[in-house]
């Protein structure tokens, strides 16, 4: 745990899962579980991921890209406060496309652009990273009764996870668990939820829905949508830019995959991967289960740094609920006829998981209205339901929530320092390694997460206007390389050469707020503005020991 705390403290917090998070496995197969014998894709923790001296590699290439960075070597300060940045542009409104909160678009082969030069030459890309948020799913705000049936998860309850097991092997200040293979007899499992209320099995079965759906489970949509997102990348990087390998092998792919330690994260990546790399006549015929098995990493959830974490920093704890006690989000709840409707016909009246947000409530129509269910009804008359209109108020004030917190508010900027900087730093460092020409940055890093872990990313790039974060809502950080200077060796270096852009739901976002007022923004000016939102003293912040106003 020290080791641990350490890696937070100076925030290269890639390299500490790569060392110390603990790794698993899932079966990769369009959706579905596919037997191990056939060569379905499999994440498991007993086979290790990259080998011990590939772990170091990568290891040691992260830090001394960053230590690059902060000596100087590459055109960028480290700044302390924000920068003070010149715009030639006005700000403008974002706009978003078409939303559906239902399920997020996505980037499509037939409107991708690839950047060019001003005489039309294409830009290399050098790296791409891709944070998104889990599928349509069941709920997980739980009402005191309900009037609907969940049947939406079929084929879902199977993924092949196989977590601890194997024998720890010592090497250097690394401990990492010997691979198993199939030598080690361990069997699968798949999960059928016992939502049957008739059964005499379990007599508090009838305060939960029927069906087949456990609470915050991914449903075959939610599968689907993520299967689409991973086809429509495979249209761009691998077909139209050449950037990724057409099919997965554990032994050449550069790739690495962060999913936090929740069932239907994990099953989102699956089903990306799925659809980004199916399993190949080739696969099945080679029939070999360690090179197509693909290693996730995740942290505890105490300690998840992708959404955040209340329960990891107590000066965080403390400035949520200063928020929620401001005069805006006060009078944003102050609803009284609205509440009255609610607690009447949901029986949600003294739940302060309802009162304290209406995110709670919106989950509950949310889950219904995107499968074509009815809203809540009371439970003593099925005719006195809840009123489109008023789901349509709750809507709204979800909205409100998460565009206050993480952007409108005076204080989101010191959200974002103590909520989500610890995961924009993984970010950070990971365009730093691959700009710097680091061979042991992966070419492909995905994070599977929340909306939790959407909006405040997006906050923390001061993104304006934006709603409550879709299912399967996708975030793409590119980094291109002008060509001029992608063939000489010495200019790889060169940070002038270097943009990032950011796509949102196949939306591009101009970082207005790091002085971009374009598509691409500068490489130089986008780290700096990561710097000014990620503290190096996270830990002393959280615990008090320092004032986040000082730093």
């Amino acid at each position: 745990m020290a080791r641990l705390l350490s890696c937070v403290v100076v925030l290269v917090l890639m390299v500490c899962i790569t060392q110390w998070g603990p790794s698993a496995s899932l079966v990769v197969g369009h959706g579905q579980h596919v037997p191990h014998a056939e060569g379905a894709h499999m994440l498991n923790p007993n086979l290790g991921g990259q080998s011990v001296s590939d772990l170091e590699r990568m290891e040691q290439g992260a830090e001394r890209a960053r230590q690059r960075m902060m000596d100087g070597d590459m055109e960028s300060s480290v700044p302390r406060t924000a920068p003070e940045v010149t715009t030639t542009c006005e700000p403008k409104p974002y706009d978003f496309g078409s939303y559906s909160y239902c399920g997020a678009n996505s980037i499509s082969v037939d409107t991708y652009v690839v950047p060019t030069t001003s005489s039309g030459e294409p830009f290399k890309l050098r790296s791409l990273q891709l944070v998104a948020r889990h599928g349509d799913r069941s709920p997980v705000n739980i009402l005191p009764y309900y009037d609907v049936a969940y049947e939406q998860c079929d084929n879902t309850a199977t993924l092949g996870v196989v977590v601890g097991g194997g024998k720890v092997q010592q090497s250097g200040s690394m401990k990492r668990r010997r691979p198993l293979g199939n030598a080690s007899g361990f069997r699968m499992m798949e999960e059928h939820p016992w939502m049957d209320h008739v059964s005499i099995t379990n007599p508090f079965a009838q305060r939960l829905w029927q069906g087949n759906c456990m609470t915050g489970q991914l449903t075959a949509r939610g599968q689907e949508q993520l299967q689409e997102i991973g086809a429509a990348m495979r249209s761009v990087y691998v077909d139209k830019l050449g950037y990724l390998p057409q099919t997965y092998s554990r032994k050449s792919t550069s790739f690495f995959l962060r999913s936090t330690d929740v069932w239907r994260t994990r099953q989102s990546a699956q089903s990306l991967l799925s659809g980004l790399w199916p399993v190949s006549e080739e696969e099945l015929a080679k029939n070999d289960p360690i090179d197509s098995t693909i290693p996730f990493y995740s942290f505890p959830q105490e300690v998840e740094t992708m959404y955040n974490n209340a329960a990891a920093c107590d000066a965080l704890a403390k400035l949520q609920h200063e928020m929620q006690n401001e005069s805006a989000w006060k009078k944003h709840l102050d609803v009284p006829q609205v509440w009255a409707e609610l607690d009447r016909v949901m029986g949600i009246g003294g739940m302060a998981t309802f009162h304290s947000t209406f995110g709670s409530t919106m989950d509950n129509f949310y889950t219904r209205q995107c499968h074509d269910l009815p809203l809540p009804c009371a439970r003593n008359n099925r005719s006195d339901c809840i009123q489109q209109e008023l789901a349509d108020f709750v809507y709204g004030q979800g909205d409100w929530e998460y565009q206050y917190l993480y952007n409108a508010s005076p204080r989101s900027k010191q959200l974002a320092r103590l909520g989500i900087s610890a995961f924009m730093a993984v970010i950070r460092d990971t365009l730093i390694a691959r700009a710097t020409g680091s061979d042991e940055a992966p070419d492909f890093v995905y994070y599977s997460g929340h909306d939790s872990t959407i909006g405040p990313v997006l906050g923390a790039l001061n993104i304006t206007g934006f709603r409550w974060p879709p299912y399967a809502s996708n975030m793409l950080f590119e980094l291109w390389q002008d060509p001029s200077a992608v063939d000489g060796a010495a200019d790889h270096d060169a940070a002038s050469s270097l943009s990032v852009r950011v796509v949102y739901n196949g939306v591009t976002l101009p970082i207005y707020a790091a002085g971009c007022c374009e598509d691409l923004c500068p490489f130089s000016q986008f780290v700096d503005y990561l710097n000014s939102i990620i503290p190096e003293n996270l830990v002393e912040l959280c615990s008090g020991s320092k004032d986040e106003t000082m730093d």
